[in-house]
């Protein structure tokens, strides 16, 4: 029976596993440069079909040559691939976000038992400090200075975890809202500010996790931006096939888009005749042709 040296396995299970880390942390690389290339991806699916739906318009000026149906497929196939390009890209969104957030959840508290026990009834007793405080009139901007320029660490990570349920909690009473506290639909910005102060006073090790999660917070709300654009441009940019066969005008958002686009280091300037035909004058990119 063949013996394994006990210290070769452990080299070899050490080593399988910093493949593994490695393999992971080039897989989140690549994911958030996917993240974060969603605007431009998204920019450039709508240059892609404002220029497909171009086309489209110059096969039905031949719909007696063409046929009806290949305008309709004309259309149909432009509009096909921007949806095709939105569906992606929240596709990615969700899936990566909701990835690296498991990941940062996984992460983010590290600490031994006793250690966290520890901070949980510290930050308890900071939490009561900080509802005293605002009870008595004080406003949370006032309680957050102070904590921050103190290095409060306890108490800025109460006020973390435990003011949106606070703020829920009150809205309502006392004129809407207790005194000192945010209402809960705008609770992002206060906080955000929370985040900084804590980044502010923690040790660069303890800080980190929460400057990635600002990043990806950041990097979601562009990505989410842009596919909210691009979908409401489906929309505006919308062409029934059989109007244009029966020889309808472009709308007039489409004519605006086409009116100037940058293309291969020239601008196409565009614009309609008193005939309705679209006249195209190509002239060098400058600042007020490019697109």
């Amino acid at each position: 029976m063949t013996k394994h040296n006990p210290r070769v396995l452990d080299a070899l299970d050490r080593l399988g596993v910093e493949r593994e880390r490695a393999a992971d942390q080039r897989r989140r690389t690549t994911d958030r440069q996917t993240l974060d290339g969603v605007p431009a991806r998204l920019a450039e699916a709508r240059e892609t079909y404002l220029a497909a739906l171009r086309k489209a318009y110059d096969v039905a000026a031949d719909v007696e040559e063409v046929g009806a149906e290949a305008v309709r497929r004309a259309f149909t196939t432009a509009e096909g691939g921007a949806r095709q390009a939105l569906d992606a890209a929240r596709a990615d969104v969700e899936r990566i976000v909701t990835a690296e957030r498991e990941q940062q959840a996984a992460a983010t508290d590290r600490r031994g038992t006793d250690e966290r026990l520890l901070a949980e009834l510290q930050e308890s007793r900071a939490w009561s400090r900080v509802t005293a405080q605002l009870d008595g009139g004080r406003t949370l901007d006032e309680v957050l200075a102070d904590a921050r320029e103190a290095g409060d660490a306890a108490t800025l990570r109460a006020i973390r975890a435990e003011l949106p349920a606070h703020a829920r909690a009150v809205l309502g009473t006392s004129d809407g809202v207790s005194a000192g506290v945010p209402d809960p639909r705008y609770l992002g910005e206060t906080l955000g500010q929370v985040d900084d102060a804590l980044v502010a006073v923690l040790p660069a090790a303890e800080a980190k996790p929460i400057r990635d999660r600002q990043a990806l917070d950041a990097a979601e709300a562009a990505a989410t931006r842009a596919t909210e654009s691009f979908s409401r441009d489906l929309g505006r940019f919308r062409v029934e096939p059989s109007q244009a066969a029966a020889g309808a005008d472009a709308p007039t958002v489409l004519r605006r888009e086409w009116s100037t686009t940058e293309i291969g280091g020239k601008a196409r300037v565009r614009s309609f005749g008193e005939d309705g035909a679209l006249v195209d004058s190509a002239a060098e990119a400058g600042p007020d042709t490019a697109a």
